[in-house]
């Protein structure tokens, strides 16, 4: 008979370790197979590229998995969001590789065109802090009023310069300062205020007939402002009076007389969401009720801006 058997291995504390010759960098690839023997690399398929670090493709000599711009040269940085990046020369974030404005500081955009230049919304090559009419494509003008303005942006059919108010609709006017500017409105940051009051017929037998005829103009400019500033979410048509009367009866007046306006408007064309009336009676007066000059103050109609696109107005 024969018999065979494996000889018994050494113990693991008597063997002697793998050595592998000749590996400079360390990285377990004989230097007589590694492609990159001064530099610790990976094992690869690729000959040319066996023992090599991982792929820099811009060819900066920062590894493309460290490389925070893989396909743009640039230096090493510690800042390993900078590392492998070209320079900023304008300091706005955007490196010099992708930035389509390099000595001009700009803002992120998704047209590689833009990316690191300043805004400009209506893409008309005027940036929007010198665009007057930042929203509407125009052309350039000397006229800061009228710098990136289309001829007729409000439509009133005042044209280019000689329109002193381009945004807000108005009519023509001898005085130039005046020019295409509404007569009795103006737009503040709280307040759409009135050159004029609100004047009503005191027995209307209807709350449309509330209103007197003769406020129809100044009406109309009250509802071309709330058009024309979309930003305005909320406006709070308030009905106050002077003292004259009981206190039920002028919150009964001013209500009344609030929600009467607000009606007008409705009709005219704002949308009813963006209004809401309220009367405060006497109690908040402008003037002295112990004088004639000063009831006439206090008996108006306010239109206060409640609300504007993305926040409530500050007071």
């Amino acid at each position: 008979m024969i018999g065979w058997a494996p000889l018994p291995q050494p113990d693991s504390a008597d063997r002697a370790p793998a050595v592998v010759a000749g590996d400079k960098d360390d990285d377990g690839i004989d230097d007589a197979l590694d492609a990159c023997p001064d530099v610790k690399g990976d094992p690869s398929p690729d000959p040319a590229m066996d023992g090599c670090p991982p792929a820099d493709r811009d060819g900066d000599t920062v590894r493309d998995i460290d490389d925070a711009c893989p396909t743009t040269p640039g230096a090493r940085s510690a800042d390993v969001t900078r590392s492998g990046c070209p320079d900023d020369r304008d300091g706005d974030g955007f490196h010099d590789g992708i930035d389509a404005c390099l000595d001009v500081p700009g803002s992120p955009s998704d047209d590689p065109r833009k990316v690191g230049c300043p805004a400009d919304a209506d893409d008309d090559g005027i940036v929007d802090a010198s665009d007057a009419c930042p929203k509407v494509k125009g052309t350039a003008s000397r006229d800061p009023k009228q710098n990136g303005c289309p001829d007729d942006p409000d439509g009133d059919g005042v044209r280019g310069a000689a329109d002193a108010c381009p945004n807000e609709r108005g009519r023509p006017d001898p005085d130039p300062a005046q020019s295409g500017c509404p007569r009795f409105v103006r737009v503040h940051a709280d307040e759409i205020t009135t050159s004029k009051p609100v004047q009503f017929i005191v027995y209307g037998k209807t709350r449309a007939q509330t209103v007197a005829p003769i406020s129809d103009d100044l009406l109309r400019e009250v509802r071309d402002a709330i058009q024309q500033n979309p930003d305005i979410e909320l406006v709070e048509v308030q009905g106050h009076t002077d003292d004259s009367g009981s206190e039920e009866y002028n919150l009964r007046l001013s209500q009344e007389r609030a929600e009467a306006v607000l009606s007008w408007l409705v009709a005219a064309g704002v949308p009813r969401e963006k209004l809401v009336a309220r009367g405060y009676g006497f109690e908040r007066p402008l003037g002295d009720n112990r004088v004639k000059t000063g009831r006439q103050k206090n008996r108006r109609v306010q239109f206060m801006i409640i609300k504007r696109k993305g926040a409530a107005v500050q007071r």
